[in-house]
């Protein structure tokens, strides 16, 4: 076989990994983000309410006040709900350099 074809079935392997990886993480997210969805709503009494709290954080919404706007639920039930979502590990509160928690 000549040094040619050797380096072109190398390339072809290369690629087929580095595409084969890509698809396993991008099919490993997807079935990440079922399980999520499906733990939200097997474990919590009011998953659609817990939805819209992760849903506007994950739009961008990271304080209390911008998630109340955003989901239109009241400031004391949401903040019991963010806390429950904190105690799973869905959220991670991050308090940034300088502010008081």
């Amino acid at each position: 076989m000549p040094w040619g074809e050797i380096g072109s079935v190398l390339l072809v392997l290369v690629a087929a990994t580095v595409i084969g990886n890509v698809w396993f993480h991008m099919v490993e997210s997807v079935l990440d983000w079922i399980r999520r969805r499906l733990l939200l709503q097997q474990e919590l009494r009011e998953p659609a309410v817990y939805n819209s709290i992760v849903s506007s954080v994950a739009a961008g919404a990271t304080r209390l006040n911008d998630i109340v706007l955003k989901t239109g639920e009241e400031k004391t039930k949401a903040s019991r709900y963010i806390k429950v979502l904190v105690d799973m590990k869905i959220l991670e509160r991050i308090t940034p350099f300088g502010e008081n928690e």
